[in-house]
Formats: structure tokens, C-alpha cells, sequence
């Protein structure tokens, strides 16, 4: 079963910088286990969204970053509420009762990735 896989960028990918400009810089610092993981999750075939409260305006310059950091995505959303939740929210399929339509994973910011979520 496919999954998609929804991930943030800044403290999530990218070490969070404390200027907006910082955006602008291609040589940003990829987080412990992330490249790993968008590897794995490319490998399996899974849909790779990835969000940011950056704006829309910025798009060029992060896309320039996540392909300076060799990751690969399927769609980027941006403009998202940079200081607000982010709630998931799918049905339960009964044909699989085992199956998960949902889960979401809290990481600490500039922390990284570990095996569970490279193995996700």
C-alpha cells in the first residue's frame, strides 16, 4: 500500500534559521536521517508533500535548497500558517480494518530523523 507522506521544512529538513532571508541560501544544513529517509520513502514509492509557512514568493529559492540537497518531492505547499497546527485528518477504510489512513509524527525542531521515520 502506498503511502503519502506529508513533512515540513524548516527545523524539519532544514536546521531553522532565525532571519526569513536565510531562505535564500542554497547551502542550507540538512537534519541528521533526512536524506536517508526521502531516499527510502522515493524507493518505496510513496508521495512526498512537503509544506512550509514560507511564502510563495520564496518558492525558486527553496526549491533550488531541497534540489541542492539531492531530495526529491511530488508537490511543495507553501504559504501554510507558519505558527499554526497542522491537522491530518482521513477516513478509516473497513475493508482494512489493520490498516492506519492517518498518523503524524512530532519531531524536535533541528533534531532530524530517526529509523522510524526513515522506515515509515
Amino acid at each position: 500500500m502506498n503511502k503519502t507522506i506529508f513533512v515540513d521544512i524548516d527545523g524539519t529538513i532544514f536546521k531553522q534559521k532565525a532571519n526569513l532571508s536565510d531562505v535564500f541560501n542554497e547551502d542550507l544544513e540538512i537534519l541528521p536521517g533526512v536524506k536517508e529517509a526521502f531516499d527510502s520513502w522515493n524507493w518505496k514509492g510513496y508521495r512526498i508533500i512537503i509544506t512550509t509557512g514560507r511564502k510563495e514568493s520564496t518558492r525558486e529559492a527553496t526549491e533550488r535548497s531541497l534540489k541542492s540537497a539531492g531530495l526529491f518531492w511530488d508537490h511543495l505547499l507553501m504559504g501554510l500558517d507558519a505558527g499554526g497546527q497542522r491537522i491530518v485528518i482521513n477516513d478509516h477504510n473497513p475493508h482494512y480494518p489493520a490498516n492506519k489512513t492517518a498518523r503524524s509524527f512530532e519531531v524536535g525542531r533541528d533534531e532530524g530523523f530517526g529509523e522510524d521515520l526513515i522506515n515509515v
